[in-house]
């Protein structure tokens, strides 16, 4: 008899205990299909370039692949743990095919017919009722930020689904893609759902623009090491990974600017600097959890491909920690 679950499993969807019961269910099922049911690890067979680039030139290597249910048999005979296709694939298949391996469904597909220069842009093909119809356990939306249409990307998501809190990522330095400010304020007048945004730039500058521009826009710090300069520049919360591991400092420092105590605000700043200073590293996950570990939270290992950190890396770490402990200046 097959398992029902494993550990592995159960460990990934506690990451997960802020979502609905129905999206554990479907991602219990798509890492419990397939040949790599139960490690944890997700293979899944993506089929769009029919639609995208034309069946002939997506095809005609492989006839067989004019046939939809081709690909659903290429993928529950590979073991993958999910098919993923547009909506006229996965409607041919569907019925035939129901409960043998998890679908997702593509609900936007990029049209290379497009002559619109700013171009990718994605066409919208389907709907979340559609999945839900199809009985998927997931679906697919994609969005290329550097498109002179990236706007209508969003607009059309805003008519897909409807969001409590909508945050927009706007990120430099170690994110790859930025968006703008005035990007940010359009999506915000835009779309209802979007009610705040993660300023991630480092650049303080950024916060009382977007303030100005959107008012009732909550901005949030989405860096560690400039909190201070955040707060104080007006964002009125703060995406953080030290708090993981100092939260009564952390709320202090929000209280103290809050009541615009600085003095005090900066003594905590400046234990919590050498810490804050790993979040906008590759290894900021490695190093909170470390810390985390030292501290007495239990961070645990990290997941792969994450590999663990050096001697010389975990030293950096102890040494901000004993700042920390000890009040030593930054």
């Amino acid at each position: 008899m097959p398992e029902r679950t494993t550990t592995r499993v159960q460990e990934i969807l506690s990451w997960y205990q802020s979502d609905s019961p129905g999206t554990l269910a479907n991602l219990h099922r798509l890492l419990m299909t397939g040949t790599l049911a139960g490690t944890g690890k997700l293979v899944i067979l993506p089929v769009d370039q029919g639609f995208e680039h034309g069946p002939a030139r997506s095809f005609a290597p492989n006839p067989p692949g004019y046939d939809p249910e081709y690909h659903f048999q290429l993928a529950i005979e590979a073991g993958c743990n999910a098919y993923a296709a547009p909506l006229g694939f996965i409607e041919a298949g569907a019925r035939k095919y129901a409960g043998q391996i998890p679908l997702i469904l593509k609900l936007n597909n990029s049209d290379s017919l497009s002559k619109l220069g700013g171009a990718p842009i994605s066409a919208l093909t389907a709907s979340v009722k559609e999945a839900v119809r199809l009985g998927c356990a997931a679906i697919g939306y994609t969005i290329y930020p550097a498109s002179d249409a990236r706007n209508a990307q969003f607009e059309a998501l805003r008519a897909l689904t409807v969001l409590g809190v909508c945050e927009m990522r706007h990120g430099t330095g170690t994110y790859v893609s930025s968006l703008e400010p005035d990007l940010l304020v359009h999506l915000y007048e835009a779309i209802d759902a979007v009610v705040a945004v993660k300023e991630c730039s480092g650049d303080a500058r950024r916060i009382p623009a977007l303030l100005n521009a959107a008012p009732g826009l909550e901005v949030l710090i989405g860096g560690d090491d400039w909190a201070l300069e955040g707060f104080c520049a007006g964002a009125t919360g703060w995406v953080t990974g030290v708090a993981d591991v100092a939260p009564r400092e952390c709320v202090a420092l929000y209280e103290h600017c809050l009541a615009g105590e600085l003095d005090a605000a900066r003594e905590v700043y400046q234990r919590l600097l050498p810490l804050a200073r790993f979040d906008m590293t590759p290894k900021l996950v490695q190093y909170f959890k470390a810390a985390q570990d030292e501290v007495g939270l239990a961070g645990g290992p990290c997941r792969e491909p994450r590999l663990p950190l050096g001697r010389g890396e975990r030293e950096d770490l102890l040494a901000a920690l004993a700042v920390l402990r000890e009040g030593v200046p930054a």
